[in-house]
Formats: structure tokens, C-alpha cells, sequence
């Protein structure tokens, strides 16, 4: 599959499946962690294991 994304000005892409292919996000929804509602323990979670990624 070759991508004709630049990944400079792009900051995220969806993958389509039918055509194999990734299309480019270039204003993706802003949700932010304090958005998600009712899922403390998960949130938890990613925070420690992209703490723990990053050291």
C-alpha cells in the first residue's frame, strides 16, 4: 500500500478497508481525556502505560 500522506501537515488518517487504503484527517474532533465520561479505570490505564511508554 503506498500512502500519499504527508505526515508534516496531516495529523491522522482513517484506515478504509474496502479500498485498502488510508484516507488523511485533516481536522480530526478534538476530544480531550476530561470529554470521556464513565471509564475512570481505563483512563487510568493509558495514562500509566504512556507514562511508563515515554520513560
Amino acid at each position: 500500500m503506498a500512502s500519499n500522506i504527508d505526515w508534516r501537515n496531516i495529523p491522522a488518517a482513517i484506515w478504509r478497508g474496502r479500498s485498502g487504503t488510508l484516507r488523511p484527517v485533516s481536522r480530526p474532533d478534538p476530544v480531550r481525556l476530561e470529554d470521556l465520561l464513565g471509564i475512570d479505570t481505563q483512563k487510568a490505564k493509558i495514562l500509566q502505560n504512556t507514562e511508563r511508554f515515554l520513560r
